[in-house]
């Protein structure tokens, strides 16, 4: 293959289009489609390239149908046809890896769109964050008659991927939003709690203002309570952890800053899948109401970030891994992508960092 068409590690390419150019070339169409869907820019890059992903600032609220079918597209677009693409495109984009447990090939694409945008600002947006666009037709390169699998690059790196990696799975303890919120193990929004008749100190950004109340889930340590930033400053997280004997509703200085506008609790559903990431988009109900999940490890979107203790110095073990939350108005802000949330037995303390 043409080495000048490999993957640019220092600035990583992404697949940039419109609906339109995918259904025009293969000849279909998806009915009902909102004007949002059929007008909002699609992405699709390899997140082992880019610590960091793509943010879109002024993106538009869109309704939580449009999101669990912009998103359903997708998965269909990656999985059937750009994740089969035999075209010097793909290697520009991605990078088949071999994983080390299993032995199996995969790529670690990842993918969105931006409603609220159109294409050139789209594109505009990701050249200031040192991303190299490729468009639709670059990628199909229009001189290959050949876009779909039954390739080199499909035969020998990338056999058979999907129907492996979803035969193996593994269990995902996935978190969704409750019907009713009698579940006071994990809880979001609300009120935090203390151990009764003690006093208690609501942490603080470095501003001085009262950090926001996330929520809280209970483990064998007890309630690990989730305080981040509602300013601007950017004060950092704070995670309280407190027993669950024999305890009372806390109460801020200031609501407005310290609470969220909301209050919902969560049940485990346990599915088999090969990823969280597969399990979230198979879920057969209210994409949004996925909550996160908390099976045996992090699917990080940037690199690792494990924390150690600062007691013991050891690893700290994971706890969850979150969403922003079921509506839009009330999410918690990670910057449209994920909490995680670890603690130590040892110590009995616990920590929270969020990547996007």
């Amino acid at each position: 293959m043409n080495e000048n068409l490999q993957q640019n590690t220092e600035k990583p390419a992404v697949l940039v289009f419109y609906l339109s150019e995918f259904f025009q070339t293969y000849g279909m169409s998806v009915p009902n489609l909102s004007q949002t869907i059929c007008d909002s820019p699609f992405y699709i890059y390899d997140r082992s390239f880019k610590d960091i992903g793509p943010k879109f600032e002024d993106e538009k609220p869109i309704s939580d149908e449009d999101y669990d079918t912009g998103f359903a597209i997708l998965k269909t677009i990656w999985n059937e046809y750009v994740g089969k693409a035999n075209t010097s495109g793909f290697s520009r984009v991605f990078k088949v890896m071999t994983a080390l447990d299993t032995d199996d090939f995969y790529v670690e694409s990842r993918y969105g769109f931006a409603p609220g945008y159109d294409l050139d600002a789209a594109i505009e947006t990701f050249t200031k964050q040192n991303f190299e666009v490729i468009r639709w037709d670059e990628f199909w390169d229009r001189n290959s008659e050949n876009k779909i699998v039954e390739s080199d690059i499909t035969d020998e790196y990338y056999p058979d991927y999907t129907e492996q990696r979803n035969e193996e799975g593994r269990n995902i303890k996935l978190l969704i939003k409750a019907e009713t919120n009698d579940n006071d193990a994990i809880s979001f929004g609300g009120l935090p709690v203390k151990k009764s008749n003690t006093p208690f100190e609501w942490p603080k950004c470095t501003c001085g203002a009262e950090l926001q109340y996330q929520g809280k889930i209970k483990t064998d340590i007890g309630y690990e309570m989730i305080f981040m930033e509602n300013c601007d400053h950017w004060g950092g997280t704070e995670v309280i952890v407190v027993d669950v004997e024999n305890i009372e509703s806390v109460h801020p200085e200031e609501s407005q800053v310290a609470l969220r506008e909301t209050a919902y609790t969560a049940k485990i559903e346990e599915v088999t899948a090969e990823s969280y990431d597969d399990a979230r988009n198979d879920y057969s109900g209210r994409r949004r109401d996925v909550l996160g999940h908390v099976s045996d490890h992090p699917e990080w979107i940037q690199g690792d970030e494990t924390p150690k203790c600062d007691c013991c110095g050891q690893t700290m073990r994971f706890v969850a891994q979150l969403e922003e939350g079921p509506d839009y108005e009330t999410a918690m802000n990670f910057g449209g992508g994920c909490g995680y949330l670890f603690d130590c037995t040892v110590g009995k303390t616990a920590k929270f960092i969020t990547q996007c």
